[in-house]
């Protein structure tokens, strides 16, 4: 479950929304597994939004105040994250591209451990279908590799077969807002 809370106003003016809040991410069954880290994480987090003609986006920073996602030690980690769309104006067609980098404190590395830490990516365009329906493709993309030497075998995310789940890939999706 992932509760929000924040303010979001144009302080600066109409089409530069600042938003402030808290996110906690919570797990109810987390408790269940004695010895493990709890994956609760609370979030605080500030937003810019802008608009320049066809052109928006944000530039966002979470900041972590527990415990990242079940990682020891790792108060205190951040994401920042920058966005833009470009209206094309060609048949209602948007640009989307999106960059962030996950920094998760408090981990050391033996020499050839995969890191936690990572940059992502996305590239895409999008349309609005009108009735609340709207359309996207995408590839995404981490950095995320494999670890080497005696971790040549490891990834720090793991799918449950043992391969890479931070490997780049595409997506087509529709959605329907009620």
């Amino acid at each position: 479950m992932d509760f929000y809370g924040g303010i979001k106003r144009e302080w600066i003016g109409e089409g530069f929304a600042t938003d402030i809040g808290f996110i906690q991410y919570t797990y109810p069954t987390s408790g269940i597994n004695p010895g493990y880290i709890n994956p609760n994480t609370g979030e605080v987090y500030i937003s810019q939004d802008f608009t320049f003609g066809p052109i928006n986006g944000s530039a966002k920073f979470f900041y972590a105040v527990s415990n990242t996602f079940g990682t020891a030690n790792s108060v205190g980690s951040y994401y920042p994250e920058f966005n833009v769309n470009y209206e094309t104006g060609i048949l209602g067609i948007i640009l989307n591209s999106h960059v962030g980098y996950q920094k998760i404190n408090g981990q050391y590395y033996e020499v050839g451990q995969a890191s936690y830490s990572y940059a992502d990516w996305l590239i895409g365009i999008s349309k609005d279908l009108g009735d609340g329906f709207y359309a996207s493709a995408a590839y995404v993309g981490t950095n995320v590799k494999k670890g080497s030497g005696d971790f040549a075998n490891t990834y720090a995310y793991v799918t449950s077969t043992g391969g890479n789940a931070g490997r780049n890939t595409g997506f087509i999706s529709l959605t329907k807002t009620f």
